[in-house]
């Protein structure tokens, strides 16, 4: 028995924008996908440390990236309560 692969769907907007983006915000974008869309979510609440762990980032890197990717509009943070 061989064990089947698992997928996480990447919307066209993301490979479309691609060409705009850095190496740090690529792979940013793609641990934040793969954390909501690869379960089936709409948002998460996920930590710099988180993405950094995911990306191979240090956590400056992904702060940056993270801001980049706000400031172009390709995700939001929501607020909720404390956090």
């Amino acid at each position: 028995m061989t064990d089947q692969p698992t997928f996480t769907r990447i919307p066209n907007d993301i490979i479309e924008a691609m060409p705009t983006l850095g190496n740090a915000e690529l792979r940013v974008l793609l641990a934040i996908a793969r954390k909501t869309y690869g379960w089936q979510k709409e948002c998460d609440v996920i930590s710099v440390s988180q993405l950094a762990d995911l990306t191979g980032l240090t956590s400056r890197n992904t702060q940056n990236a993270v801001i980049t990717l706000l400031e172009k509009g390709m995700i939001a943070r929501v607020s909720a309560g404390k956090q």
